[in-house]
């Protein structure tokens, strides 16, 4: 799904004064407001209230100073408490070196924002800068030094001004916009998985754009891990197996032996199956962090079963069981 990431390396002590960095203020938080309109969503860094904005203040003082209090409780509320916060966790690695105009933008949305087109293989997540700033060119090249023969770069879109954004929000997929979209879109984009219909009730009344983001992103990953299996490439499938749930960062786990022990978190972990009316046990889980929801399939893949019609035997759909919040207190 498309995102934009409001790029916090675009604070980097460039204004005069308190009172200078307010209009780019308004204008970030303007741009905000036209993507929400739209369905979508600005991220930001949980710490950006600390990037400096004058030689010697940071974000948070500058705003105090400014008096503007309409402002400070907009910016800071969103800022500090609403988000939705990228970096939590992020997806790329702040060992690696990611640079933009020659500067070193690692653990910035830049870094994030390359790392997302690399793993979603879609150039559909763009930043929005502050006016002025060393970052105001659109599209951005970032570039990834990984090795001297392996060197990636990433054309980032990038917004200082609601302007550029009718014609952008026109050509890209819009976000879903509730619990059931979300089903209509992983049934759709997701065809070796078996979505249960029970999930609907799971999720509750309030939508979190972020769950429906990590869901489909993790469920597309599974569906493709799936695909693998079925056509029988099995040393792929190990491949990414290994990737997809193995190691610390591991998208999907099984739950620790103690919990798998305890009988109610047996009873918790139990599902019905939408097919074959019997109860599956499903401990393994995707974990979103911001809700803290899980995502509960059945593992190992089914085994093969015979189609009478084509007279073949095929995998049947994954069953993904559960998506909610977390069942349990562990």
């Amino acid at each position: 799904m498309p995102r934009f990431l409001l790029n916090d390396a675009s604070l980097h002590g460039q204004f005069a004064s308190c009172a200078a960095v307010i209009p780019a203020l308004k204008c970030v938080y303007g741009i905000r407001t036209a993507l929400q309109k739209s369905g979508f969503e600005l991220e930001v860094n949980a710490r950006i209230s600390e990037r400096h904005v004058t030689a010697i203040e940071d974000l948070r003082t500058s705003l105090f100073n400014s008096g503007n209090r309409d402002l400070i409780g907009l910016i800071l509320t969103w800022f500090n408490k609403a988000g939705p916060f990228w970096d939590n966790p992020p997806q790329h690695d702040p060992g690696e070196y990611f640079q933009c105009n020659e500067i070193v933008v690692t653990e910035t949305a830049l870094a994030e924002a390359a790392m997302c087109s690399w793993l979603d293989d879609a150039a559909e997540t763009d930043t929005v800068s502050m006016l002025p700033s060393s970052f105001t060119a659109d599209p951005l090249r970032v570039d990834w030094l990984r090795s001297p023969k392996v060197d990636l770069d990433f054309l980032i879109r990038n917004h200082t001004h609601t302007g550029s954004l009718p014609a952008r929000l026109e050509a890209l997929e819009k976000p879903v916009q509730n619990w059931q979209d979300l089903i209509n879109l992983l049934e759709q984009k997701c065809p070796n998985l078996l979505i249960s219909p029970d999930i609907v009730k799971q999720l509750g009344l309030c939508f979190y754009p972020n769950v429906a983001r990590q869901s489909l992103k993790l469920l597309k990953l599974l569906n493709d891990l799936v695909a693998v299996k079925r056509d029988g490439d099995e040393a792929r499938f190990n491949l990414l197996c290994s990737t997809l749930m193995v190691g610390d960062e591991a998208r999907f786990t099984d739950s620790s032996k103690s919990e798998k022990d305890d009988e109610q978190f047996q009873k918790a972990m139990m599902f019905d199956h939408p097919v074959t009316g019997q109860e599956v046990f499903c401990s393994w889980h995707g974990k979103i962090q911001t809700p803290p929801y899980r995502i509960h399939i059945e593992w190992p893949m089914p085994e093969k079963v015979y189609h009478k019609e084509r007279g073949t035997d095929e995998y049947q759909p994954l069953l993904v069981a559960y998506i909610g919040p977390k069942l349990t207190k562990r």
